[in-house]
């Protein structure tokens, strides 16, 4: 058997040998495997006894979906667990590997074990199909949309692997399930069981393959964020984030505009929005002028791209206010132009798309005025987003047992708000986000403040690129 080509990354060649001879790789491909084909004579034994074979066909999906989108994504935590134990990262980033290229490799290699194990229970859909009951179409639909899963959940395992603190790993998984759960998995489940089994509405099918378009964007935002922990200071990894996350909003505009009855999809995309967000304004500034080279050669235009582009939370400041407007007009198209709602769902849709900007900007916010030296913003954000969701919790259960206003009161902190609107009727949406909209614009006044003395030291370094710039060019 010949050896991987020298074009190969060295890194994605290391991953593949170690991880097809992994033990929980080995040990989930032979039981997946044996289940398989003991399903297998299951189903026939059903049918041949005239019955539908209901309990074969979800055997069959517990078998695929348990190790493609669980078991081996989850082995993406130990990704940097080598090189941290040998305390190689350093050499490693001597070479021409850099940090997105070390966790690029890391990725493709855990997906290509996933692929590799998908492939082989393939032959027992097309063996479904000959037993009845089964709309092809449909399954290998759901299969790619439980690929793509598999692909954004290792990535997110990847990405998060270079966080050494495990409490913060765990919240970030919390975060990243019930995401999942309330929006992918959502709309999974109603286009496989949507009226009949293996039938699809239009809607849910539009839906599913919105979701398989956001998976590429989604995965590079992971991975880089990832690769922005362990990178040195003169890596650019920001740029290519919001980029992914223009390309979030895009796809938003796309869905409000072609498909009717899309809030649901466009309230997924909006938190994916507010999460990038969220990471360029918890990010730190690199003052490098190797940073600032590639925009001060484009002139005027990459002036202006430098401001909502760079890395650190002064350029993020911009850029996330400029994604908001652009949710702001996401949410225009979605209420008035494409589909109409009703009253109630328009004041808790609206109200909703509120807070959440409101809390963008809050929680980075509290983090620059409460620990402004902190070097894990993000990590801290995150935290104060969980006691911000256990507050909404006691404010609502305040309100309800002693008609005390708890819930306006508590709204004041964004955050808290986001976790109310969710938790009231519709009619009492209105006060809170109001209260969370003025909120969110001190806080977004504070940040504004707190970037000033930042924007001197910026346009220093921008002023030491623009001459390297001249530099070269008169050496040349």
């Amino acid at each position: 058997m010949r050896d991987f080509p020298d074009w190969i990354s060295p890194m994605l060649v290391k991953e593949l040998r170690q991880g097809l001879r992994s033990r929980v790789f080995i040990s989930a491909f032979l039981i997946v495997q044996a289940l398989l084909v003991f399903n297998a004579l299951i189903g026939m034994l059903t049918v041949a006894d005239n019955n539908r074979p209901d309990f074969s066909n979800g055997f069959f999906w517990f078998l695929f979906v348990l190790p493609v989108l669980g078991i081996l994504p989850l082995s993406g935590f130990t990704a940097l667990d080598s090189e941290r134990k040998a305390n190689t990262l350093d050499l490693i980033f001597l070479t021409k590997l850099n940090a997105w290229r070390l966790l690029l490799g890391k990725w493709v290699a855990l997906m290509a074990q996933i692929l590799l194990l998908a492939t082989t229970i393939l032959p027992y859909t097309v063996l479904r199909y000959f037993l009845g009951g089964v709309n092809l179409g449909t399954d290998f639909t759901v299969i790619a949309a439980v690929l793509a899963g598999s692909a954004v959940f290792s990535a997110f395992t990847v990405g998060v692997s270079p966080f050494q603190n495990k409490i913060t790993r765990v919240l970030f998984t919390i975060g990243f399930l019930w995401f999942g759960t309330t929006g992918v998995f959502w709309i999974l489940a109603m286009f496989v069981f949507g009226g009949h089994m293996g039938s699809s509405t239009s809607k849910s099918t539009g839906m599913l393959w919105m979701f398989v378009a956001l998976s590429l964007p989604i995965i590079m935002a992971l991975l880089r964020l990832g690769a922005t922990k362990i990178s040195p200071v003169a890596e650019n990894h920001a740029t290519m984030k919001r980029i992914m996350g223009i390309a979030i909003l895009l796809i938003a505009v796309v869905s409000s505009l072609i498909t009717y009855d899309s809030q649901v999809a466009v309230l997924f995309c909006s938190f994916l929005v507010g999460l990038v967000c969220l990471d360029a304004l918890c990010e730190e500034p690199r003052m490098v002028p190797s940073i600032y080279m590639p925009f001060a050669k484009r002139g005027f235009p990459g002036r202006f791209a430098s401001a909502l582009l760079t890395p650190g939370w002064v350029s993020g400041f911009w850029f996330s206010i400029v994604m908001l407007a652009g949710m702001m007009l996401v949410l225009f198209i979605e209420t008035i132009v494409s589909s109409p709602m009703s009253s109630s769902d328009k004041e808790r849709f609206i109200g909703g798309m509120i807070a959440l900007g409101a809390t963008v900007f809050a929680l980075p916010g509290m983090v620059r005025l409460f620990a402004p030296r902190t070097e894990n913003a993000l990590g801290h954000a995150i935290w104060i987003l969980v006691a911000c969701g256990m507050l909404a919790i006691l404010a609502t259960a305040a309100a309800e047992s002693t008609k005390l206003p708890t819930r306006e009161i508590f709204s004041a902190i964004p955050p808290v708000a986001l976790f109310i609107v969710f938790f009231v009727n519709s009619s009492q949406v209105p006060p809170i986000a109001t209260i969370a909209g003025i909120a969110g614009c001190v806080f977004l006044l504070i940040l504004f403040l707190r970037r000033m003395p930042q924007r001197r030291e910026i346009k220093a370094v921008w002023q030491e690129a623009r001459q390297e710039l001249v530099k070269h060019a008169d050496a040349v």
